[in-house]
């Protein structure tokens, strides 16, 4: 009785420390070098999490459920455009920078960090030139609103000064090791952005334009701060060296950004272009709804993010050293690590779901409960096999990796045109949430199919 007083209704007692002891032993023999990265990206993640889903809080609570849904949907419609140029540099520099050994190994990866950036540079300038052009066009025809071509331009403005140079900076980070640069930066960003807005909101005077202008500052500002780190980290461990005649090895690394680039297209679909799909079909509201669900998803999401971000020079290392059997065990452990994250984030999350709603967004956010209980099942999926995207793309099979992301994509966008119709915008919830499971289902499918890691 004493010890049911001292913890109450659930003593945890008993209960934390044999929780701890399960951690510690599947802790046990994991790479010190991936713990230690891991974290720095729990720190960055989990604090973003918690910043982002204030900042998600606030707009909704402030902007109303018409305005929040216009900037979700100029934002999402400007980043879709972005997306189709971003060919996941941030992998092709884990991939072709981890190991440069000897005078032709650092001459040939000197040739490759310049032409990483090059690449970036061109592509984002292109799509913001894309964004400005379309911009009165996206505002009439998907917006339903002229007046709406100024967000466009202000989103378009938001994700360039945001991604000049960043996927491959925040690679050359990783590559590193350098892992506590990418969460300070991270937290400096949200962090600004939600105090920021949040002075704007106490004024009375926060419009969509402003929120986006603070991103713009805020946001530049970090990835400016990105990219220097990630430069000045380069070459204070690459020093420059003479001029060395050196083959590129340009057809795998076209190879190589290729099939990234065709992964990041069929993720387009997810990402943001189900966004304008859903306010096609459903309207701005139910776009509001639906982002929010999707942000708030997104932030569990992001609790297996660090062990994703950690894992592709992890997985390098032990393919470049044929450390298979480590792997292997290294695998089992994650996946029973990130499938008990995954069940209680998602109890803890749905259950809490109601209250979040009911005392910052108000009654016409009332469907966010059950959208966002429906979307967030594809987490009890796909973060207990996130590793399956970094074990391949280590293994220089990201063709492999474009087959599942491009079917199970697809099926994302087919089902939402099917289901949306029928049940509005919980058949949106429940498209992503299917078509993102079968994605990982896929990869997983082609793992075992071709053993191509374990090769």
């Amino acid at each position: 009785m004493a010890g049911a007083a001292r913890g109450g209704f659930l003593d945890l007692s008993g209960i934390l420390p044999g929780v701890a002891a399960a951690l510690a032993r599947l802790m046990h023999g994991l790479p010190l070098g991936f713990l230690r990265n891991l974290k720095w990206q729990y720190i960055a993640s989990l604090g973003a999490a918690v910043l982002g889903g204030l900042y998600f809080l606030l707009l909704g609570r402030t902007l109303g459920i018409v305005n929040f849904g216009l900037y979700s949907l100029a934002l999402s419609v400007a980043t879709a455009i972005f997306n189709c140029t971003d060919m996941r540099l941030q992998e092709a520099a884990v991939r072709f920078l981890s190991h440069a050994e000897g005078p032709q190994g650092e001459a040939r990866a000197a040739r490759i960090f310049r032409l990483l950036y090059q690449i970036d540079v061109g592509a984002r300038f292109g799509a913001a030139v894309l964004v400005g052009a379309l911009a009165s066009l996206i505002a009439a025809y998907i917006l339903h609103d002229p007046h709406a071509a100024l967000l466009i331009v202000l989103s378009g403005a938001v994700l360039l000064v945001s991604k000049l140079g960043n996927t491959v900076s925040v690679g050359v980070l990783r590559v590193t090791d350098r892992f506590e640069w990418t969460a300070y930066l991270t937290l400096a960003d949200w962090g600004g952005r939600l105090v920021l807005t949040a002075a704007l909101a106490v004024t009375g005077k926060l419009t969509i334009p402003l929120v986006l202008i603070v991103s713009l500052l805020i946001s530049g500002g970090v990835n400016a701060c990105t990219v220097i780190a990630a430069i000045r980290e380069w070459t204070k461990r690459h020093p420059r060296l003479p001029p060395v005649d050196v083959a590129l090895g340009a057809a795998e690394l076209r190879k190589y950004i290729g099939s990234s680039y065709g992964i990041s297209l069929s993720e387009n679909l997810i990402r943001e272009l189900d966004t304008t799909v859903v306010g096609w079909l459903l309207g701005i509201e139910a776009v509001a709804i639906y982002r929010m669900s999707k942000n708030f998803v997104a932030l569990v999401a992001r609790m297996a993010d660090p062990v994703f971000l950690v894992l592709m020079p992890e997985f390098s290392r032990f393919l470049h050293e044929k450390r298979m059997d480590e792997a292997r065990r290294f695998i089992r452990k994650l996946v029973v690590l990130l499938g008990g994250i995954a069940v209680a984030a998602y109890a803890v999350s749905v259950l809490a779901m109601p209250w979040i709603v009911h005392a910052f967004l108000g009654a016409k956010f009332a469907p966010v409960t059950g959208t966002y209980a429906i979307m967030v099942a594809y987490t009890l999926i796909s973060m207990p096999t996130i590793w399956s995207y970094p074990l391949l793309a280590a293994a220089g099979r990201t063709d492999l990796l474009f087959r599942g992301h491009l079917t199970g994509n697809c099926l994302v966008i087919g089902l939402i045109f099917c289901l949306a119709p029928i049940w509005g915008v919980y058949g949106a919830a429940a498209a992503l949430s299917l078509g993102i499971s079968v994605t990982f289902c896929i990869s997983l499918f082609l793992i075992w199919r071709t053993r191509v890691a374990w090769a």
